[in-house]
């Protein structure tokens, strides 16, 4: 059998194991056929099983989130689709759990519902959206509610005025989008 490609957070070890126990066949990565049906062999073969026995079906619960307690939340606010896209990548590599939101809006009805250690957030949104003002709410929030969130932003335009200015503002830190600004979000996010 191939190896699994590394981004898809799925134990396959189990899942072959389940596959193996109930008997069913797969391709060579289950698709959603093979899923639901693996998923309701298991549940039959559960609710068959004695209760001493049920033991023998705990990894099921960790077979999609066995990594996903031990993964630091990112909130990355970019309009720009290729930017999102390298940035998810890096990060899910470096084990973050990462979520995108394209606009201050999206962002701010995201991070009200959801705890994230990092925001990692453009100055320059759309729509005349101001980062500056998205980095003001999200402080305001993290003081309000006690949080440990840490803020980095992002900017092609790195004066040292707005640099000073998102740090007096919440920022821990501010990457200027050069030639190496992905390697300086990777030490910046080592870094805090």
């Amino acid at each position: 059998m191939n190896k699994p490609p590394q981004k898809i957070e799925v134990n396959y070890n189990i899942l072959r194991e389940l596959f193996d126990l109930t008997g069913l066949q797969y391709n060579v990565y289950p698709n959603d056929v093979d899923m639901q049906n693996l998923l309701q062999k298991v549940k039959g073969l559960i609710s068959n099983t004695s209760q001493t026995n049920k033991h023998h079906f705990k990894p099921i619960k960790d077979l999609f989130s066995i990594t996903d307690d031990n993964k630091h939340n990112i909130l990355v606010v970019d309009d720009l689709v290729l930017v999102t896209y390298q940035l998810s990548i890096l990060l899910s590599k470096m084990d973050y759990k990462v979520t995108l939101a394209r606009s201050a809006p999206e962002a701010i009805s995201i991070f009200k519902t959801t705890p994230f250690d990092y925001v990692l957030m453009d100055l320059h949104l759309p729509n005349k959206e101001d980062g500056i003002s998205l980095l003001q709410k999200l402080s305001n929030e993290i003081r309000m509610e006690n949080l440990k969130t840490k803020i980095i932003v992002m900017s092609s335009l790195a004066d040292p005025e707005s640099v000073r200015f998102c740090i007096k503002n919440g920022a821990s830190s501010f990457v200027e989008k050069n030639e190496d600004w992905k390697k300086e979000i990777v030490e910046c996010l080592n870094k805090i």
